[in-house]
């Protein structure tokens, strides 16, 4: 009988260096491998989510950078169109990675819940408006 999976087994998404510059092709990569790591149930957590949607963030302030500079033709003006054709992600799985990863950045203790990803991506601008009524200083959900 296969044993069971411990959350040291899991892969994980990694987080993007802040200092680090990353370039299209490089992202493109990070954006393929993690992608593959959230395919699996068992790698479905908010952190992977958290991250992967921090690369997509990155990728497309590059996508835009690069079109306004005229240094990337692609066929569309559409970040997502790129992320779905060169990344194998789809369009609404991207937008909401991003956007879960923008309303969360500020409460990090909300990636160690436990409630699964639909929930957040069902009620997340409630759970977003709750959060931001409640923060003070001593708010348990943004001190990481």
């Amino acid at each position: 009988m296969p044993k069971a999976a411990s959350t040291q087994d899991i892969e994980h998404v990694p987080a993007p260096l802040n200092e680090q510059n990353y370039d299209l092709t490089d992202l493109e990569n990070k954006l393929k491998h993690s992608a593959r790591v959230l395919e699996t149930v068992e790698n479905f957590l908010l952190h992977n989510i958290f991250n992967f949607g921090c690369w997509l963030l990155i990728a497309r302030q590059q996508f835009q950078d690069a079109k306004s500079k005229g240094v990337l033709v692609y066929c569309s003006n559409d970040f997502t169109d790129w992320v779905e054709q060169y990344c194998s992600v789809k369009k609404t799985r991207a937008y909401d990675y991003m956007k879960f990863t923008e309303r969360f950045a500020t409460f990090p203790r909300v990636l160690k819940c436990c409630l699964p990803f639909h929930w957040f991506h069902k009620h997340g601008q409630r759970i977003y408006n709750y959060l931001q009524a409640n923060a003070d200083e001593g708010s348990f959900w943004s001190n990481s």
